[in-house]
C-alpha cells in the first residue's frame, strides 16, 4: 500500500482485557490506544517514521480492512497523534 499526502497508516495494538466477576472488560480504558506506524505520506513531518509506536485517541482516523491481507488498519493525520514513543 502506498500512503499519500498528509496521511499516516497505522495498525492499532489489540486491546488488553481482564476478567472481573466473570465479565471481560478492556484494561486501562482511558480513551487512548497504542499503535504502530506502517506507512507515512510524503507531506508528513520527519518526526513520524515507519515503525514508530504512537499513542492516539481511541476514535482517531478512519478504520478499514485491507482486502489483500484481511487485516484492519487505520488512516490518521499527524494532528491526531498524542505522543510518539
Amino acid at each position: 500500500m502506498k500512503v499519500l499526502g498528509k496521511k499516516i497508516l497505522i495498525k492499532v495494538d489489540p486491546v488488553k482485557t481482564e476478567k472481573v466477576a466473570g465479565l471481560t472488560i478492556p484494561k486501562g480504558n482511558d480513551g487512548t490506544e497504542m499503535a504502530e506506524v506502517i506507512g507515512v505520506g510524503s507531506e508528513v513531518s520527519e518526526e513520524v517514521k515507519v515503525g514508530d509506536k504512537l499513542i492516539i485517541h481511541k476514535h482517531a482516523g478512519s478504520e478499514f480492512t485491507n482486502p489483500e491481507d484481511n487485516l484492519k488498519y487505520r488512516s490518521i493525520v499527524e494532528a491526531e497523534i498524542i505522543v510518539v514513543l
